[in-house]
């Protein structure tokens, strides 16, 4: 009985640990054509009235919020108007603002846009409305720039603005483990089907724990003292 009851609490514990981690709903991300650097944060310069453009960005139907760093400039008081964000490509717009910040510190800054009907490679654009200047985060580490080309004000500058972008709708682990599933087949040209990453992974989730409880049970059956009901 003693062992049955320990197993049982392993079980449950077990379950309440990874539970949270499939269920909890977040946002996913569509994709990031130009990364954040991975130590320096360099940044570039977009001052009033100032035109910065990221070239060869993939947007596709999931790109549904686009998220970057934006702030103010040292020196800079706070500003009036707003921060524009404009997509373009051949057949396809999407444009969004955002007031312009308040203070120096860093904001990782989230805007809605409409997403194209298929994937585009568009240019992305920031335009500054406001009577202040301010700064876009980037990177300029050769491991992080991307085959973006970002220009500022017209002139080619070394490095990425960071920009990614994220669908709307927040979901779990739990919710997308088709997609994964079926994106782990393509990614085996097919050679693994997607009905047998489901059967290795039932085994793996189910099988694997299993097998280490019921070794735990045998091992503490096998130590408990012959009087003992383990029942």
């Amino acid at each position: 009985m003693t062992s049955a009851l320990m197993v049982g609490l392993i079980v449950l514990g077990a379950f309440a640990s990874f539970r949270p981690f499939l269920t909890h709903r977040m946002p996913h991300v569509a994709d990031i054509p130009t990364p954040t650097s991975l130590s320096i944060v360099s940044r570039f310069q977009l001052p009033p009235g100032g035109k910065d453009c990221v070239e060869t960005v993939t947007v596709d139907p999931k790109s549904q919020m686009v998220v970057f760093g934006l702030h103010l400039a040292k020196g800079q008081v706070h500003g009036r108007g707003s921060i524009g964000f404009k997509l373009s490509a051949p057949g396809y717009q999407a444009e969004s603002s955002v007031p312009v910040p308040r203070k120096l510190t860093v904001e990782s800054t989230t805007l809605p846009i409409t997403a194209p009907a298929h994937e585009e490679i568009a240019t992305a654009c920031f335009l500054n409305h406001s009577n202040a200047e301010v700064l876009l985060d980037g990177t300029t580490e050769p491991r992080t720039i991307s085959r973006s080309l970002t220009q500022v004000n017209g002139n080619p500058a070394i490095g990425d603005v960071a920009l990614a972008f994220y669908e709307r709708q927040p979901d779990s682990l739990l919710d997308r483990l088709g997609e994964m599933f079926a994106h782990s087949s393509n990614l085996t040209d097919n050679l693994i089907p997607t009905w047998l990453i489901w059967i290795l992974a039932a085994l793996i989730a189910f099988g694997v724990p299993c097998g280490i409880v019921l070794a735990f049970y045998l091992a503490v059956r096998e130590n408990l003292p012959k009087q003992m009901s383990v029942d």
